[in-house]
């Protein structure tokens, strides 16, 4: 499997999560340039009037969190890939011992493709998808929800937990 291919895998959960999720994202940079336009209009109407800061941010906030979650919807989407000689059990059980310090909610299994979630030590929902190859590992890991949706706010759990999978890999192989 390559990257792509594990890339449209983890894709195929999601699909109606991320149409939801750029709908939202555009509908709020609508509602920022909407305020935004209403205050450039209210601003040309009182001319000699001193600029209000609120009403500008009051305008900025939707564009950026509607930004920033466009931006955020492709990261989830992150392929990792570290290249080990070692023999696919090796890895399974490198993975295992990686997951024996956490608690795992639901685990799956197709051919050399794992998908699991877990909790971590700070009671936060961590989805991991892991392919095994013969001269390498593929890993994606994802902010998870509660109700099995996919957010776009994570506040950087996602990269943490792949730093955290990276530094145990290369520990361990």
């Amino acid at each position: 499997m390559t990257k792509q291919e594990f890339r449209q895998k983890i894709k195929g959960y999601y699909k109606t999560d991320d149409v939801v999720n750029y709908i939202l994202c555009i509908v709020f940079i609508l509602i920022g340039l909407f305020f935004l336009i209403k205050f450039l209009q209210g601003q040309l109407s009182q001319k000699g009037t001193l600029l209000n800061p609120w009403s500008l941010l009051v305008s900025a906030i939707p564009i950026l969190f509607g930004i920033y979650g466009l931006w955020r919807i492709r990261q989830d989407y992150i392929v990792n890939e570290m290249y080990s000689n070692a023999s696919i059990d090796t890895k399974r059980v490198t993975v295992e011992d990686y997951l024996s310090k956490v608690k795992i909610l639901y685990q799956s299994k197709d051919g050399n493709y794992y998908s699991y979630r877990y909790r971590n030590k700070y009671f936060m929902i961590v989805d991991l998808r892991v392919y095994l190859a013969v001269d390498k590992i593929l890993y994606n890991t994802m902010g998870g929800d509660r109700s099995a949706l996919k957010g776009i706010i994570d506040f950087g759990l996602s990269y943490r937990a792949s730093k955290k999978f990276q530094r145990h890999l290369n520990a361990c192989l």
